[in-house]
């Protein structure tokens, strides 16, 4: 059992960000899914950047550290790999302003195992103890820039296992130039991990310049049988090999894992320093069990206070009074001047209204002094010598251009400001545009649509009425995209349908419609007759069917030969197609106050769905019709009061009045969710499906479609004809490949 390590940081910011902006960030794990994946790092420098650009690297910060906390490894890849590979696909915008540099390290920290990559020149050092002795190992020295792919961030991942009690430490390449690995092995040596840092921090703070500076120290977490008091040296035999040995980059192929080939020479590395040092002098060598490591005795400081040089030339320094002076004078004199036309102005203003108000009745009074006043200060410049009146033209010269200048300044930062926001939303725009192409690739509907409307959320953001030509064509562009990527997501295909058979010439008051054999059988819950269409010569029949009235839903088994009614309120009737007429059957129930809402007809068994009783009854023939039949719903959690219709295809999908589909299997509800439909299910009237057939089919006769989804609740497609008025019933001939449908007495069919 290990505690937890030991991480600091240390940032101290310069005086110029553009021409070195550094960028630190340490994530903890926050709760116990976090904590499997560990601690987070990264540490990036960028000199001579845009602001475009460090904002792009902050959001590469942001996104991997949520990419891998949220990313789940794979077979062949870690999820800090997987993640690295999203990030290079969008490192172009980061890498694209070739005037600047970019350092950057980043990592994770699972216990003591590390896995890091890198871009640029950051510097990342192992520091171990052997034999009582602190030595440092540089992990990225003599690496060939020849190796390193330019083009994308980060062309390779390290991974590795620390030992008890070894630092890890990352900085920014210009900490190298003040601190030695050297000195700073004895600092970690000396001082407790905190301390070290505090220590470092403040040394590279005093040294003012304007370079910015960054760094974190991680030092392996220890055995809680086993821990030490801190900066106590740590016997371990072995150096380096044990800690960074496993160090050995995993530094894979990256062809397949980021994109570039990969710099495998970690282990190179290590035994080409052991034998370079081999002949250098004032070097003392350690042998241990397994291998040699040299390392230097002399401790090296990089720090180098800035020398001023002062000019003790009396008359510069005169000069330099004397310019001094005058700043100081001719500010106290702009703002006295600023003051004084404040005054006037509110002088004047106030004797403009009361000219124009007469209050008091001193207008004529007002009138009288202004143009004394007028006359005063006429003949008081018109008095002064040629100098004041030089000095006097500069100074109201001079106010008018430094309040110009502020008036100007703040107007350009504004505008600054708002193209900076106008740049943002479009590339959020974008980003999520992008993303929701993508989602529907896998299709993943619902993130697409999500994704979609936050897009057009920040569309509508856009401030595009005060914008310039080239912007608003730039808006239109992105929105007619957004609307065709909707397009594909809510896969409407308009159709064109034919018409079998107008009903109008009958007076005909037809609603439901049922297939048998090649004829369209046609009725109403308000018609006493029915009508049989021949699909192929069109003819039309009409029978009467008064003896048996209120016909309002039916099905037809799936041997072709009988169409099942329902009568009224629970009473069943059945068609024969041989003698072409309908005649009443037998049927009862458990409860005889009963009320069916639809019924279907499965493996010549016959189901009743009866919602009031929030119950499905399924019933087997007799010779009369059919028995009282049985409960087929028996979890009691189940709720189907608003159900309007149903189908079976082993399971049942009984489908309500909000547009909600329940699925059930052998009694008992099963997992079934509905993805994106744009616009959603709100009032359809009937499901149908079959065994063996691959869909779900729902007519909404509201918005003059019909709804095909798969059996997992994705959907397939939208039919959509804006000439209907309100189709009433539908019919899915699969084997033809023919929807029917009948609107306003009207029978008409499309191909699916």
């Amino acid at each position: 059992m290990y505690k937890p390590p030991e991480i600091h940081e240390f940032f101290v910011e310069g005086s110029d960000l553009k021409k070195s902006h550094v960028l630190l960030h340490i994530t903890e794990p926050s709760n116990a899914e976090e904590l499997k994946k560990g601690y987070f790092f990264a540490l990036t420098e960028i000199n001579n950047g845009s602001i475009e650009q460090i904002e792009h690297l902050q959001q590469m910060i942001d996104d991997l550290e949520s990419g891998y906390y949220e990313t789940e490894s794979e077979d062949k890849k870690g999820a800090f790999e997987i993640t690295l590979e999203y990030i290079n696909r969008r490192g172009h915008r980061i890498l694209e302003n070739e005037k600047s540099t970019i350092h950057c390290i980043v990592g994770v920290l699972h216990e003591n195992n590390i896995s890091f990559a890198y871009h640029g020149k950051p510097s990342a050092v192992l520091f171990y103890y052997a034999q009582e002795k602190i030595k440092n190992l540089n992990v990225l020295s003599d690496e060939d820039e020849d190796d390193a792919d330019n083009e994308q961030l980060f062309s390779s991942v390290m991974e590795g296992s620390l030992k008890t009690g070894d630092f890890f430490y990352v900085v920014t390449p210009h900490v190298d130039d003040y601190f030695a690995h050297e000195r700073i092995a004895k600092i970690l040596d000396s001082r407790s991990t905190r301390q070290s840092t505090s220590h470092i921090q403040k040394v590279l703070k005093d040294i003012r310049n304007d370079l910015s500076f960054g760094g974190v120290v991680i030092k392996a977490s220890e055995k809680e049988e086993q821990s030490k008091i801190p900066n106590t040296p740590i016997d371990r035999q072995g150096g380096p090999n044990e800690s960074i040995d496993q160090m050995i980059e995993t530094n894979e192929k990256t062809d397949e894992i980021l994109g570039s080939p990969l710099i495998s020479k970690l282990k190179k590395k290590i035994k080409k320093i052991n034998q370079n040092n081999k002949n250098k002098n004032n070097k003392e060598q350690y042998n241990d069990s397994n291998r040699k490591v040299y390392f230097s005795n002399s401790m090296e400081t990089n720090y180098r206070p800035r020398e001023l040089e002062v000019n003790n030339n009396s008359i510069i320094n005169s000069i330099l009074v004397g310019l001094g002076r005058s700043v100081v004078l001719l500010c106290i004199g702009l703002y006295k001047s600023l003051i004084y036309v404040l005054k006037f102005t509110g002088k004047t203003i106030l004797a403009i209204i009361l000219i124009i108000t007469n209050k008091g009745n001193r207008r004529r009074e007002i009138i009288l002094e202004l143009k004394k006043d007028f006359q005063n200060r006429k003949k008081f410049i018109k008095n002064l010598p040629p100098s004041s009146k030089i000095i006097f033209v500069l100074t109201v010269f001079l106010v008018l251009f430094f309040a110009g200048s502020i008036t100007y300044s703040r107007i350009q930062e504004q505008e600054k400001i708002r193209n900076q926001k106008y740049n943002d939303l479009i590339s959020q725009i974008i980003e999520k545009k992008d993303l929701a192409e993508a989602s529907i690739l896998y299709n993943d509907n619902n993130k697409a649509y999500s994704l979609l409307q936050e897009a057009n959320d920040l569309i509508n953001q856009l401030p595009i009425e005060n914008e310039d030509e080239q912007k608003k064509i730039e808006v239109i562009e992105l929105q007619k995209q957004m609307e065709n990527i909707s397009k594909e997501l809510r896969k409407v295909e308009k159709v064109a349908p034919e018409i079998l058979a107008d009903l109008n010439t009958f007076s005909a008051n037809a609603t439901k419609i049922e297939l048998i054999d090649e004829n369209i059988i046609a009725y109403g819950e308000e018609d006493n007759s029915f009508y049989k269409i021949d699909i192929d010569t069109k003819k039309i029949e009409q029978k009467d069917h008064s003896t048996i009235t209120n016909l309002k839903t039916a099905a037809v088994p799936k041997e072709n030969d009988k169409i099942i009614f329902v009568a009224g309120k629970n009473e069943i009737a059945e068609y024969n197609k041989e003698t072409n007429t309908i005649s009443k059957k037998e049927i009862s129930f458990i409860d005889q106050d009963t009320s069916i809402a639809s019924i279907f007809v499965y493996n010549r068994r016959l189901y009743t769905l009866a919602p009031e009783k929030n119950q499905i009854y399924k019933h087997g023939p007799t010779l009369g019709g059919y028995d009282k039949g049985n409960n087929w719903i028996t979890d009691s959690n189940i709720n189907i009061e608003d159900g309007i219709s149903f189908a079976i295809d082993g399971d049942i999908y009984v489908l309500k009045n909000d547009g909600k589909i329940t699925k059930l299997s052998a009694g008992q509800k099963d997992n079934f969710e509905i993805s994106y439909i744009d616009p959603k299910l709100e009032n359809p009237t009937k499901i149908w499906t079959y065994n063996g057939v691959e869909n779900l089919y729902i007519l909404e006769p509201n918005k003059q479609r019909i709804v095909v989804l798969d059996k997992k609740g994705n959907l397939v497609k939208q039919y959509k004809y804006d000439g209907w008025q309100n189709p009433n019933d539908m019919i899915i001939d699969t084997i033809s490949g023919v929807i029917y449908i009948i609107d306003a007495n009207k029978i008409s069919k499309f191909n699916l």
